[in-house]
C-alpha cells in the first residue's frame, strides 16, 4: 500500500495541485512556482550523478561512497541551481538582480569545491581509481558549464541530455537483462525484444520532444480560443508530470532499500563482479 500511495496518489495529487496552482494562484506568483521548480529539478539531475557514482564506486570494487564524497558533490548540485537561475528567468533578472548576484557568489563556492574533491582525490587516493576519480569530478563539476555561457540550448541542453542519456543507458541494460516472463517470449527468434525495446525509446523520446517543443505554443493557443485558464493548465499539466517523475524516482533508485537494490545487482551483475 505504500507503494501504491508513493507511486501512483501522490503523482496524482501533484498533477492535480500543480494544474490548480497555476489556474487560481495569481500569475505574479507562478515565478516562485518555477523558482522552486528549476531548483528541484537540477537537484534531480544532481541526485542522479550522486546514486551513479555509487554504483560505480561499488563497480571499482570499493565500498558506498563516503560522507564527504556525497557532501562535495552536494554542493555542486547547489551551485548548479544557484547558477542556473539567470538562465531560467532572463526576463526577470531585472526584477530579481539576486539571481545574476547569487550566481556570482556560487561561482567561488563551485572552484573552492571543485578542488576540493581533486585534494580528496590526492589525500584518499587508496580509495580511487582513474574511472572512479574521473566520475567523482563530473559529478562534482557537472553544472559547469553554467558559468561558461549563458546560450540555454548550450548551457541547459548540455547536463539536461546527459542526465537523459544516462537515464535510457540504465534503463535498456535493465530491460535487455530482464527475466520477466514476457521478455524471455518476446526475446526469441532473432532478438525480436530488442527492436520492441528500441522502438518503444525512440517513440518515448520523439513524443517528449513533441511535447516540450509545442508545450507553449499549445498553452498559447488554447489561452486564445478559450480562456488563459487553459495555458495555465497546460502549463501546471507538464510541470506536475515532470514533477511526479522527480518524486518516484527519487525512490525507485534508492540502493538502500533492499528490492532496489536486489534489482540494480542482479542486472548489472556484469559490471559488479557478481554471478546473475
Amino acid at each position: 500500500m505504500a507503494n501504491k500511495r508513493r507511486y501512483f496518489f501522490l503523482p496524482l495529487a501533484t498533477v492535480f495541485s500543480l494544474i490548480g496552482l497555476h489556474i487560481f494562484l495569481p500569475k505574479t506568483y507562478h515565478i516562485w512556482i518555477w523558482v522552486v521548480f528549476s531548483a528541484w529539478q537540477n537537484w534531480h539531475f544532481g541526485r542522479q550523478n550522486m546514486g551513479i557514482h555509487s554504483f560505480i564506486s561499488r563497480a571499482e570494487g570499493f565500498k558506498a561512497p563516503s560522507t564527504t564524497e556525497n557532501l562535495l558533490i552536494g554542493v555542486g548540485i547547489v551551485c548548479g541551481i544557484l547558477a542556473f537561475y539567470p538562465l531560467a528567468f532572463p526576463t526577470d533578472n531585472n526584477a530579481f538582480p539576486f539571481f545574476v548576484m547569487i550566481k556570482e557568489w556560487s561561482l567561488f563556492l563551485f572552484g573552492f569545491v571543485s578542488v576540493s574533491g581533486l585534494i580528496l582525490i590526492i589525500v584518499q587516493r587508496q580509495h580511487f581509481n582513474f574511472r572512479k576519480a574521473s566520475f567523482f569530478m563530473t559529478s562534482i563539476m557537472f553544472f559547469g558549464v553554467l558559468y561558461i555561457s549563458n546560450k540555454p540550448a548550450i548551457a541547459f541542453w548540455t547536463f539536461g541530455l546527459s542526465h537523459a542519456l544516462q537515464y535510457i543507458t540504465f534503463m535498456t541494460i535493465i530491460g535487455f537483462r530482464s527475466q520477466h516472463r514476457f521478455v524471455k517470449k518476446t526475446a526469441i527468434c532473432g532478438g525480436r525484444f530488442a527492436t520492441f525495446l528500441f522502438s518503444g525509446l525512440f517513440m518515448l523520446m520523439v513524443l517528449g520532444g513533441l511535447g516540450l517543443t509545442i508545450q507553449s505554443e499549445l498553452g498559447t493557443w488554447l489561452g486564445q480560443h478559450f480562456t488563459t485558464w487553459g495555458a495555465h493548465a497546460v502549463t501546471g499539466l507538464f510541470m506536475g508530470v515532470v514533477v511526479s517523475h522527480f518524486l518516484i524516482d527519487a525512490d525507485a533508485w534508492r540502493l538502500r532499500h533492499k528490492p532496489q537494490r536486489k534489482i540494480i545487482f542482479d542486472k548489472f551483475s556484469f559490471a559488479l563482479g557478481r554471478s546473475s
